[in-house]
């Protein structure tokens, strides 16, 4: 399948339905094992992914694989970040208002329950003035865009053109295995063709020369009759 350009953004709908969807991929999607079979089986899940959501009567216009991921990276992100200003909001006390997670973002942090927030806060005086760290310590898990996931994009990109490559390769020796055999087949049927021609022409002269001979006998023996028709006269 040759991929889209979407060109219109996600409406509301468009994104309900690409969680309801992601939700069922939940496990493959959040996996954080990097090796090739995780990369393989990630790639063939947004495959399935990409056809589900395509496949609905709510999409306006198709998308490919890399916007919906680029979606599904961007919809993390939102929540994350919404998730961490409410936790601002609830620790400090005070700051500017900030809305609560939508019900998109509550889904998406609901799908994924890898995103935690990582901030730095410093707590207002008036409780005990210390730092406090939110959510999980792992710089590299949780910042907006990890580098652990740059390289498994990484990875599974290398490995989506080895595997493209060596899928080339196979059609290209299965094409010439199939060509071979054609030929081998088509040369198979001419000998055959040949052969029964060949078989034919010799029917055609053994008959011939049976006739030849029936004649033959058939004059000697006409020859024969008159010899007695004479002596008896």
């Amino acid at each position: 399948m040759s991929e889209v350009e979407r060109k219109k953004p996600f409406s509301c709908l468009e994104k309900e339905l690409f969680l309801s969807v992601i939700q069922k991929y939940d496990a493959i999607l959040t996996s954080k094992q990097t090796n090739a079979t995780s990369a393989v089986k990630k790639k063939q899940t947004w495959e399935k992914i990409l056809h589900e959501f395509n496949e609905s009567s709510i999409v306006t216009q198709q998308a490919s694989i890399k916007q919906l991921t680029k979606l599904w990276y961007n919809m993390k992100a939102k929540a994350r970040e919404s998730k961490t200003k409410e936790n601002v909001r609830h620790l400090t006390g005070g700051g500017p208002s900030v809305m609560d997670m939508d019900p998109i973002d509550a889904k998406v942090m609901d799908i994924d329950k890898n995103i935690l927030t990582n901030i730095v806060v410093d707590i207002d005086s008036d409780i005990n003035g210390s730092t406090i760290i939110l959510g999980d310590t792992n710089d590299d898990a949780w910042c907006t865009v990890p580098e652990q996931k740059k390289e498994e994009d990484k990875n599974e990109q290398i490995l989506y053109d080895k595997t493209s490559k060596k899928r080339r390769f196979e059609d290209m020796k299965c094409n010439k295995i199939d060509s071979i055999k054609y030929e081998i087949l088509k040369e198979e049927l001419e000998f055959k063709k040949k052969l029964h021609e060949e078989e034919l022409k010799i029917k055609r002269l053994e008959r011939d020369h049976k006739e030849k001979i029936y004649e033959i006998e058939l004059q000697i023996k006409l020859k024969e009759l008159e010899k007695i028709k004479t002596c008896m006269s």
